[in-house]
């Protein structure tokens, strides 16, 4: 069982859910490669980071941490990790697409049917992977 977490401002009266999957102290890398995928902005939007525009919100956040170490190699960090949340993310949607196969499936929507289509589709996972491809 997952635990939410929130952070609460008492001086504006007000609560925010941070997380609700695994919350755990780590890498921020490992957060904003999932927040920059397609794979997570495209769920539930047409949203999708421009390569530019990714870069500007990294940079932005870059600038904000005051840990030298993690300011000097999170990019570094952001590209190694990428292709593994896009396999990650990836493998969920594929098995996903396989149990909504199923006739016997209990819950079945239309949006997420046709999201994980989108996912399936060969050039979008060409798309997602080419930039880490060595020709």
């Amino acid at each position: 069982m997952h635990t939410p977490v929130f952070i609460i401002n008492r001086e504006n009266d007000t609560a925010h859910l941070i997380d609700w999957e695994m919350p755990r102290w780590g890498d921020p890398s490992t957060d904003l490669c999932h927040f920059c995928s397609p794979l997570t902005t495209l769920w539930k939007s047409e949203f999708r980071f421009k390569k530019d525009s990714a870069s500007t919100f990294i940079t932005g956040y870059k600038n904000r941490l005051n840990n030298v170490h993690l300011k000097s190699t999170l990019e570094d960090r952001i590209r190694l990790k990428m292709p593994f949340v896009y396999l990650r993310g990836i493998s969920w949607s594929a098995m996903a697409w396989v149990n909504y196969q199923n006739s016997s499936q209990k819950i079945w929507n239309k949006d997420t049917w046709h999201k994980l289509n989108q996912y399936m589709d060969l050039s979008f996972i060409q798309s997602l992977f080419l930039p880490f491809m060595v020709l």
